[in-house]
């Protein structure tokens, strides 16, 4: 289960934070409503205007019924391996008439020549609705 957390909106500002994520941490289960305490992390890759980085997630456990979650900041999507930021940028070039997607994907590696993705990503990302 993951739960989305309030964070910084840039992946540098919330990696500078980590350390101080798992003290503004829900305290009560959402299935259950026992404590909960700090269960590791884990590490995800996301790909954002910036760069692609390895971004830790608190991972948290139920004392009562043992469910864990991880907290996911608001800045990127469940499930979903780029920010919210992309998704916005991706959309908007393509609803100002880049009606081909590889338009949008050469725009995007002229202006951010890092990013690694594929057409098929881009396309995924863009049909995001929230």
């Amino acid at each position: 289960m993951q739960v989305v957390i309030d964070s910084p909106t840039s992946i540098m500002d919330y990696v500078a934070a980590f350390p101080r994520v798992l003290v503004s941490a829900p305290r009560e289960c959402p299935v259950c409503g026992g404590k909960m305490k700090g269960h590791g992390r884990r590490y995800r890759w996301v790909v954002s205007l910036e760069g692609v980085f390895r971004v830790p997630i608190q991972r948290m456990i139920c004392k009562v019924c043992r469910k864990s979650i991880s907290l996911l900041p608001r800045m990127l999507y469940a499930f979903c391996s780029c920010t919210r930021r992309l998704v916005a940028t991706v959309k908007s070039l393509w609803e100002r008439g880049l009606r081909e997607m590889r338009a949008v994907w050469h725009l995007l590696a002229d202006r951010y020549c890092t990013l690694p993705v594929s057409l098929s990503s881009l396309y995924r990302w863009a049909s995001h609705t929230n």
